[in-house]
């Protein structure tokens, strides 16, 4: 097989960033090409990409405390946040972290 060949693409302006990478995902999802699926996404510096990986796990735990109905993402570059059950942002803060970790550590 193959490896996947990237293509690298840069916008002038934000805004058009934004509106290619969300109705491309949209539109990509369950089509593919030759047999093979297409994938879109930001392309974030190593360090970046591997803070954000190292969020997961903390994600994943808030998301369970939360609930399935409640949005928890990991924001640009790697902050996670939720919207609180009145539909406002929340930062999770580098305190928070620690008690999660710490709530992790109880549960495994």
């Amino acid at each position: 097989m193959k490896q996947p060949r990237p293509i690298h693409v840069a916008f002038l302006r934000y805004t058009d960033k934004v509106k290619i990478l969300s109705s491309a995902a949209a539109r990509l999802k369950d089509n593919s090409f030759r047999g093979s699926v297409i994938g879109i996404g930001p392309d974030y510096a190593k360090n970046t990409q591997h803070r954000r990986k190292a969020l997961g796990p903390y994600k994943k735990h808030l998301q369970k405390k939360l609930g399935q109905d409640r949005k928890v993402f990991i924001a640009y570059p790697a902050t996670p946040e939720y919207l609180d059950e009145n539909g406002n942002l929340k930062v999770v803060s580098d305190e928070d972290l620690k008690k999660m970790k710490g709530e992790m550590a109880k549960d495994s």
